[in-house]
C-alpha cells in the first residue's frame, strides 16, 4: 500500500461488494490508521470476501468488516492490527468471528495486553456463550500468553487439526496454558483413540501430535520467543498438558532434548515422570534424549503400578537404561508381568511426525 492511495482516501469509501481478495501492507516501522469510511464503512452489507490479509494497518471498522464477509476462507491479521486504534480485547475478537462458518484458517498476531487501558476488568468476565468456528482447520498465533489464554476460552473449533502457538511473556513469569490445552480438547479428533502419539520437547519448543490412522491427525505446537524453556519450565508445562494427551494411546514417542540443569540434578528424571503419568495407559514407550540423565541413588523411581498395559519399552537413553528404568522393569519382571525392553539408535523425525499439512500464513 502506498502513500499516493493513503492520500486519496475516496478511493477506499467504496464498498467493493464483490470483492473476494484484501491483502494490505504496510511495510513502515509506524502502522497506518485506516480511516472508519474503509470499503464503505460499519455497513451492515454482505460481502463476497473469501480471503482477507492485513500487516502492519489498524482498521477501527474490523469488527463490522469480518461481521459482513461470512464467505470468509483465510483471515491472517498481521503486526500492528490489533493494537492502537485498532485493538480488539479478546471477547470482542471472538465475537468479530462469530460469522465464519466458512473460515478454515485462521492466523493472528495477539497484542501485549488484553485490556485496551490498565486496570480495565470487562473481558475477565467468563464467556456465557463459545463462538463456534465450524470449518476452522488451522490455528496459529503469535503474542501475548495472557491475551491467548482469554481468547481461546471463547471459541470453539470442533474440526481443528493443527495449532501453532508462539508465545511471548516476562522470562521471570510461569507459563500458563491450562485454557489453550482445554480449547484443544474440546476437538473432534481428542474424542477418538490414537494409534500413536508423539511428544517432543526442547529448549524451545514443545510439540503433541496424534495420529489416528486414515483418520488423519491433530498437532500442537507450542513456541516461546522470551529465552527457551528450561527443565523446571518444562515441567510446569507438562502439568497443564493433560487435556491434550489421550493416555492410552496404543504407542507413546517422547523426545526431550532439554539441557539438563547445571549442576546437574534430578529434575531431569522429575521430568520424565511427570510426562510418564500422562501416557498411563500406553502399551508400548519410545523414549529418546540427547542428554544423559543424572542419578542419585536416591533419586524419583517409577511406581510398579504405573503403565499396567505397557508391553515394549523402546529407548536411546545409553548402553544401559537409567536406573529408575530398570527398577521398574525389574520389579515388573518379578510381579510377573515382563516388560521387553529394546534399545534403539534412531529418534523419530519430529518434523514428519507433526503433521503434513501444507497450510501456513
Amino acid at each position: 500500500m502506498s502513500d499516493s492511495l493513503l492520500e486519496h482516501p475516496n478511493v477506499w469509501t467504496e464498498s467493493f461488494p464483490a470483492l473476494e481478495r484484501l491483502c494490505l501492507s504496510w511495510a513502515h516501522p509506524d502502522p497506518t490508521v485506516l480511516t472508519s469510511e474503509f470499503m464503505g464503512g460499519p455497513a451492515p452489507a454482505s460481502r463476497r470476501l473469501r480471503y482477507i490479509d492485513l500487516e502492519g494497518v489498524s482498521l477501527p471498522t474490523l469488527p463490522e468488516l469480518l461481521l459482513s464477509s461470512r464467505d470468509l476462507i483465510r483471515l491472517y491479521l498481521g503486526e500492528h492490527v490489533l493494537t492502537g486504534d485498532g485493538f480488539l480485547s479478546p471477547a470482542d475478537l471472538a465475537t468479530a468471528l462469530s460469522a465464519g462458518a466458512r473460515l478454515e484458517l485462521l492466523h493472528v498476531y495477539l497484542p501485549s495486553n488484553k485490556f485496551h487501558e490498565e486496570g480495565s476488568t470487562d473481558s475477565m468476565l467468563p464467556p456465557s456463550n463459545l463462538v463456534v468456528l465450524p470449518a476452522l482447520t488451522f490455528f496459529e498465533s503469535n503474542g501475548s500468553s495472557e491475551y491467548l489464554e482469554d481468547f481461546v476460552s471463547r471459541i470453539n473449533a470442533p474440526l481443528l487439526k493443527r495449532i501453532r502457538v508462539n508465545v511471548s511473556r516476562e522470562p521471570a513469569q510461569p507459563l500458563d496454558i491450562l485454557r489453550l490445552s482445554e480449547f484443544i480438547s474440546r476437538t473432534e479428533r481428542m474424542s477418538w483413540l490414537p494409534c500413536q502419539t508423539f511428544i517432543f520437547l526442547d529448549k524451545s519448543s514443545t510439540k503433541i501430535s496424534h495420529q489416528f490412522g486414515t483418520r488423519g491427525h491433530i498437532s500442537f505446537e507450542l513456541a516461546c520467543d522470551q529465552g527457551f524453556f528450561r527443565v523446571p519450565e518444562a515441567i510446569h508445562i507438562c502439568g497443564q498438558l493433560s487435556p491434550l494427551v489421550i493416555y492410552d494411546a496404543e504407542r507413546v514417542n517422547i523426545e526431550v532434548n532439554i539441557p539438563p540443569q547445571d549442576p546437574p540434578d534430578e529434575t531431569y528424571i522429575i521430568l520424565w515422570l511427570r510426562l510418564f503419568r500422562l501416557f498411563d495407559g500406553t502399551q508400548e514407550l519410545e523414549l529418546h534424549s540427547k542428554h544423559p540423565l543424572y542419578e542419585a541413588h536416591d533419586s524419583p523411581t517409577i511406581c510398579p503400578e504405573a503403565f499396567p498395559a505397557l508391553r515394549v519399552l523402546r529407548h536411546d537413553l545409553g548402553l544401559r537404561a537409567p536406573r529408575f528404568i530398570r527398577s521398574f522393569v525389574a520389579e515388573r519382571e518379578f510381579a510377573g508381568r515382563p516388560i521387553t525392553v529394546i534399545r534403539t539408535r534412531t529418534p523419530f523425525e519430529s518434523s514428519s511426525d507433526f503433521g503434513s499439512d501444507s497450510e501456513s500464513a
